[in-house]
Order: C-alpha cells, then sequence, then structure tokens
C-alpha cells in the first residue's frame, strides 16, 4: 500500500534540449518527488535487511556438521534445522521475526534487527525447499541447495507528515559448501551384533550415496509382498532404489490400484458381463468375440464388438458393489471398427439421466448432459486407441432397502455421432461396421489410475507383506503365511500406505503379524523402532505372554520416548503419529518375536515403519541412532 498528500500546486518542469529541440521530459510535484526518493530509501532498507537475513542463514548452514531439515518427509517446510556436534540449531519464523534457537538452551536470537517486520499476516512466509540432491560419490553424504523465501513489511514512521508502506518478497538459492547428509544407514556404524535383527523400509546396511559402491553386510530386499488381484496371488521381492529408499515405483506397479470389473479383457457373457437386448428383450443387440487385432498393450487380445441388425441400443455393462456416496470413474479402451462415437451413460445408482460422448475418429469429446468440466476423458494411447473415462458419484436411484451399498453401473455404448442422445437406438442392416474394447476398469476416485488387469475376482489393488527381511546379516527374517494375518502396506484406493511421506506397515488390531525365528539374546538387548498406535493398551512386539510397548506384562524393562532423557510413561506417546520408541532389557531374550502381536485385545491397530534389536546394552551410542531414525523418518 503506498499513498502520498502533501504539495500539488507547485510543478517542476524538466527540459532537455537536444539538437535544438527542447522536449518535456517529466512532470513532477514536490510530493511525488519526495514519495520518489522515500521509496528508493525504503526499497535499499528492504534488500539490505534481506541480504543480512540471507548471508546469516548461509553463514549458520555452512557452519553445520549436519543439514537435517528440510528433508523428504519433513512435515513441515517453514523452518531448517541443523545440527554440529548433537547440538541442534532450528530457523524459523516466530511472530514477526526470523529467530534463531539452540537444543542446549542457549540463548535465542532475531536474525532481523532493523524493525523491517517478516510478515506473517494472514500466514507465515518464511520456508525453505530442498531442491537439489548431488551424488558426490561420498560415503555418507551429498551436496544440497535449498531455495529460501520470505517477504519483508516496511510500516510507517509514526512521526512521518507522509504515508508509506511497501511489502517486498524475497527468493534465494542457498548452495551450501558443506555437504547435507541424506541418511546413513545406522548398521554401517552401530551394527546389531551376533543376536540382533534389523527390519526397515530403507537400505540400514551396506548402502552408501554411490549406488554403484555397496558393501557385503546385506545387499538383499526389503520386504516380499503379496498382490491380491482375485485369484491372481502373486508374491514378488521389493527392494531398494538408488536413494537407499524403498523402491516404492516398482511396489505400486506390482501391486497395481483396486479394478471392481472382473474379467476386464474377456468381455464376453462367460465374464458376467449384460449386452443389451431387442425391443422385445429377447435377442442381445451385440456380442463379443477374439479378435486378432492389437491390444493397446501389444498382445492379440482385443475383442470386436458384433453388432445384430435392428434399431437398438448396442451396449455393454457391468453391476458392482458400488457405496452410496462414494466416487467412481469407468475406463474402457476403445477402437473405431467403422462406427467412430461411444458413449458412457451413469445408470443405476449413478443418474438415469447423464451421459457423455466420444469421437473416435479425432479424439474428442462430444456433447453430453448432467457431466460438468473434467469428470470425462479421452487420450490417445497409440495405433488408433483411445482410452475413455468418466467419473461419477453413486447416489440412489432406486427404492431398494435402506443400505450404503448397492448394485450399481455404468453404460457403454456405440452411437451414431458426437451428439447422440442417451442410450441412442442405431439401426444396423449388417454387423460388418463395428468397434473393438479392451481392458475395462472401475476404481474408486476422480482421478484416473493405470489400468489394472483382472481375472474371475475382481483385483483389489491391496498389497500385503508376507516377508520382512533382516537386513542385519543375520538372517532372522519375519514371515506370515496367513493371509488374513498379514499387515498391509499397499491400499487399492490410495496406494501406498505412509506416515510423514515414508511407506509403513499397517496392523488391523485384529491378528496381523509377522514372526521371527527364535530370538536368543542370552544377556541383555537395546531396541529402537518407530511406529504408531491408536491406544495405549497396544502392543508393537511379543513373545509368548509378553509384550514390548509401555505396559505390563512387559518385555522390555524401561523406554524412552522421542529421544527424551527420561524414562517414558505408558501414556506418553501421540497417538496414531509416527513415535520413536527406545526400550531396554536388562536380561536375557530367548523365543521369536511377532511384530505386531499382544496378549488377547493387544494387538496393534497402527503402523510400523522401523525395528532394529541391538546384541547388548547402546544407551551409550543411544543418541547416535536415535538422531539416524529420527532424522529420516520426521519424528519429534
Amino acid at each position: 500500500m503506498k499513498k502520498y498528500s502533501g504539495f500539488t500546486l507547485l510543478e517542476i518542469l524538466l527540459y532537455v534540449v537536444i539538437g535544438g529541440v527542447t522536449l518535456v521530459v517529466a512532470v513532477f510535484s514536490f510530493a511525488q518527488l519526495n514519495r520518489l526518493s522515500t521509496s528508493f530509501r525504503v526499497n535499499n532498507e528492504l534488500n539490505q535487511t534481506a541480504n543480512s537475513i540471507i548471508e546469516q542463514i548461509k553463514n549458520l548452514a555452512n557452519e553445520a556438521d549436519n543439514i537435517i531439515s528440510p528433508k523428504l518427509g519433513a512435515n513441515a517446510d517453514d523452518e531448517i534445522i541443523l545440527r554440529k556436534d548433537n547440538v541442534e540449531t532450528t530457523i524459523k519464523q516466530e511472530s514477526n521475526n526470523i529467530t534463531v534457537s539452540y537444543s542446549n538452551g542457549d540463548p535465542s536470537y532475531n536474525l532481523n534487527t532493523t524493525g523491517i517486520l517478516v510478515v506473517n499476516d494472514p500466514a507465515t512466509t518464511l520456508s525453505f525447499e530442498q531442491i537439489d540432491t548431488q551424488d558426490n560419490s561420498n560415503k555418507s553424504s551429498i551436496s544440497q541447495s535449498i531455495k529460501l523465501k520470505f517477504t519483508l513489511r516496511y510500516n510507517k514512521p509514526e512521526f512521518s507528515s507522509y504515508e508509506y508502506e511497501a511489502e517486498k518478497l524475497f527468493e534465494t538459492t542457498i548452495s551450501l559448501s558443506k555437504q547435507s547428509q541424506a541418511f546413513k544407514p545406522i548398521l554401517n556404524t552401530y551394527p546389531t551384533g551376533a543376536n540382533g535383527v534389523a527390519y526397515g523400509l530403507r537400505k540400514l546396511s551396506g548402502f552408501n550415496t554411490n549406488p554403484n559402491q555397496l558393501s557385503s553386510a546385506y545387499n538383499g530386499p526389503a520386504i516380499r509382498v503379496r498382490r491380491d488381484r482375485g485369484l491372481d496371488q502373486t508374491e514378488m521381492d521389493i527392494g531398494f532404489n538408488s536413494k537407499g529408499e524403498l523402491d516404492q515405483v516398482a511396489l505400486q506397479n506390482f501391486v497395481g490400484y483396486q479394478n471392481f470389473l472382473s474379467y476386464s479383457e474377456d468381455i464376453t457373457t462367460t465374464g458376467g458381463w449384460v449386452f443389451s437386448k431387442d425391443i422385445n428383450d429377447n435377442n442381445d443387440t451385440i456380442s463379443i468375440t477374439a479378435d486378432n487385432t492389437q491390444a493397446p498393450d501389444g498382445t492379440n487380445t482385443a475383442e470386436k464388438v458384433n453388432l445384430s441388425a435392428g434399431n437398438n441400443n448396442k451396449s455393454i455393462t457391468k453391476n458392482t458393489n458400488l457405496t452410496i456416496g462414494s466416487t467412481y470413474t469407468e475406463s474402457y479402451y476403445v477402437k473405431a471398427n467403422g462406427y467412430n462415437f461411444v458413449q458412457i451413460a451413469p445408470d443405476t445408482e449413478f443418474s438415469t439421466t447423464a451421459y457423455q460422448n466420444y469421437n473416435l475418429s479425432n479424439g474428442t469429446l462430444g456433447s453430453s448432459s448432467g457431466i460438468s468440466s473434467g469428470q470425462a476423458n479421452i487420450q490417445s494411447v497409440g495405433n488408433g486407441w483411445y482410452r475413455i473415462s468418466l467419473t461419477a458419484t453413486a447416489n440412489s436411484t432406486t427404492s431398494s432397502p435402506i443400505n450404503s451399498i448397492r448394485s450399481g453401473r455404468m453404460v457403454l455404448s456405440i452411437v451414431s455421432s458426437a451428439s447422440s442422445a442417451r442410450l441412442e437406438s442405431i439401426n444396423t442392416t449388417t454387423a460388418t461396421d463395428s468397434i473393438f474394447v479392451w481392458g475395462a476398469m472401475r476404481h474408486l476416485g476422480s482421478t484416473l489410475k493405470p489400468y489394472q488387469q483382472t481375472l474371475a475376482n475382481a483385483n483389489t489393488g491391496d498389497g500385503y507383506v508376507t516377508t520382512w527381511y533382516d537386513q542385519s546379516g543375520n538372517r532372522n527374517n519375519a514371515t506370515q503365511t496367513s493371509t488374513s494375518s498379514q499387515p498391509k502396506i499397499v491400499d487399492g484406493v490410495n496406494g501406498i500406505i505412509r506416515m510423514n511421506n515414508k511407506p509403513v506397515l499397517r496392523f488391523d488390531g485384529t491378528d496381523d503379524q509377522l514372526v521371527s525365528n527364535s530370538f536368543n539374546n542370552p544377556t541383555n538387548s537395546t531396541a529402537f523402532f518407530v511406529a504408531s498406535r491408536l491406544a495405549n493398551n497396544q502392543s508393537f512386539m511379543a513373545r509368548s505372554t509378553n509384550y514390548a510397548i509401555l505396559g505390563s506384562p512387559d518385555l522390555f524393562n524401561s523406554y524412552y520416548l522421542n529421544r527424551s532423557n527420561t524414562a517414558a510413561t505408558t501414556g506418553g506417546d501421540t497417538k496414531n503419529s509416527l513415535n520413536l520408541y527406545t526400550a531396554i532389557r536388562t536380561s536375557a531374550i530367548n523365543s521369536t518375536l511377532a511384530i505386531g502381536a499382544g496378549s488377547a485385545g493387544n494387538f496393534l491397530n497402527g503402523n510400523v515403519a522401523e525395528l532394529i534389536i541391538y546384541d547388548g546394552n547402546k544407551l551409550s551410542n543411544r543418541t547416535n541412532i536415535e538422531n539416524n531414525l529420527r532424522d529420516y523418518y520426521g519424528t519429534p
């Protein structure tokens, strides 16, 4: 906001004589000149203050041993945390200043001492963003650049005879001269010992930031996953990407997403698909036959729609269970074979009036009714094939009994033009012209997801962990053969299950557990685990009748929560959030370990990201081990 008032009558005329010609360059009032001078001064003050803030942050970052925030998975981007010799320096916005505080209790101070405000109305403006990481072939660190943004405001001094306010956004990239540690595999520095175990969804051993330099300690996968695709219950090992993190791309591609339509590439009468009948409801107006035409995936599995003679609707549909109030997206791959136009019409439990037409001759949307922008889509996938889709919300259109689960459908029809009416009847005298169809899918949500094939049963798109591999080198893997007791890692609707943007194993609180071989530690043990739970009495791990979590009977003697220096109490952890637990046992353990299990009624309803049990007492290394886990998972 800029305002001025004052001298308005007296003007100064500025003239420049060029080649004997006098030109009027500008006309200024004294008030305008005063305002212009003030503008230069204020902007100069804003720039000087901003440069000072930027330089101080850069110096603090370069003096640190490690830059631990912002980082992948961090919840907030409005602060940066630096560490040097286990003392953490936090830079963040507090009120109208950027402040620096220390974890060891040293006095905090403001980076901005000029009185020019850091804007926090209506919201905090300071932000840090990690924008670049590079492998520098160093075994423990990567280079890092950080984008810093903040806004300064200059307020009019109270004694001023005129009004002037200014606000300016500053943005810069800080390339750090120090190296920033992404994460260092903790077992490289602190191995578990001969009787330890280590389960994680990141590389815990034998890895550094140069993917060509792997140690021999552990080079196996992280987990083995079973995908729930109807009759297809295939399992696959999932390893790590080049950064040492769980290979989430491979995991999601293997498991896929939920597809409610069974026989997605076998649209025949044996697949439960329904074809339109003639006016007397006697004969099907279409039939589907296998054809040698190449499908979008390169196989010769495309199917041909054969049209019966007569003036009727030519359509394909399949009912599935729908949840009233939920949004679904239906899609098909289609290719013209004489007929260039198709239609998807939401029907039972969706709408009896809406429809969308698709033009297969040029890949465009045709006319529609009751369809909003973004609900329909057509995209070319090559070789004349298009993937068409329509999104609709299931709202009851019948008088069926009160029940949130209803049987419903959308209808795929062949129509005569891009402007055809809903479920149009077309008159055919020959079956020569038709369309090809392949790859049907119906899934929850309004965002079109990658196509997933289904067989006799629909694909749930869920992924379950059958084995959590021990990375300690002691080969004490945790397994589960019962499908009903396997923890979930991929949800068919939402994809990979995450907390703090990191993958986690989801335990259902009923019977989910992964069981190791006998854990035989003759003296004492130290456990570190990153996990969440919904209630105080739920266990993260058990052996026979003892369960390991802040309660009684208990497998461990004492607990420390989120790097606290004092032992934790039963309800000290934040529920449904990732916490960092350190547990100490001062006597032997000689039994199997069941992750997620507990005594009756105490199974874990929550998530586990990492569990490491050391052979012996590791309290002297506790700070470094906890910092490693905390830095990666973003726990308190």
